[in-house]
């Protein structure tokens, strides 16, 4: 059976909803698609990919957020039903699918005007779940690798209660433009220095 990608340049309610289905696994990649609904969120470059069709999505399927023009910072979020082990998906279905989404992520790269003399044939995929890992290996699909990143979610219900400051001078409040240099110079992850505007305070809440 031939399976078909569906390239959006808006995240389509029908992804976002089968996505909010999936939570918490598929938290990564719907906050990804729920943020381009903000300022500097997307780009002429941003892609909304899905095995899905003009119906609901079957039992197995995959979804990803790729942005070429993001490099040397992620550019891509991918998830894949296989990932969450309540549903009794099919297993091969959920491979062909990855491997069919990497195919049409290849024909975007050959499309883009962006200079990819650097990197040619290769995307960074960040948050990757351990069980599509093993997919890509399995194919020879990985270049390199971090180490394993460790998540933990916690309901804000059961979260400790706040406890005051220290008397030294610090206080809670907006992150303003002013701070971004200190954030940037404690990573070493490269950043861009893009910014976004919340629309509701018109004051500026992060730049990475």
């Amino acid at each position: 059976m031939a399976i078909d990608i569906t390239d959006s340049r808006e995240p389509p309610t029908e992804v976002l909803s089968v996505l909010e289905q999936h939570l918490p696994y598929s938290l990564p990649v719907l906050r990804r698609l729920q943020f381009m609904n903000f300022p500097g969120g997307q780009t002429s470059d941003s892609h909304v990919l899905s095995t899905f069709d003009k119906e609901l999505p079957a039992q197995d399927f995959a979804v990803a957020y790729l942005d070429f023009s993001r490099s040397p910072e992620t550019e891509m979020w991918l998830y894949s039903s296989i990932e969450n082990p309540v549903t009794d998906g099919n297993n091969t279905v959920c491979e062909e699918q990855i491997l069919e989404l990497l195919k049409r992520v290849r024909d975007i790269e050959s499309q883009i005007a962006q200079d990819r003399r650097e990197w040619p044939g290769v995307v960074l995929i960040g948050t990757l779940h351990e069980k599509i890992l093993g997919i890509l290996e399995k194919h020879a699909r990985v270049k390199e690798k971090t180490y394993k990143h460790f998540k933990f979610i916690f309901k804000v219900e059961n979260l400790p209660t706040g406890v005051p400051l220290p008397d030294k001078e610090l206080s809670y409040s907006t992150v303003k433009l002013s701070d971004i240099p200190l954030v940037l110079s404690r990573t070493h992850i490269p950043r861009k220095e893009y910014w976004v505007s919340c629309r509701c305070c018109k004051e500026i809440l992060t730049k990475f």
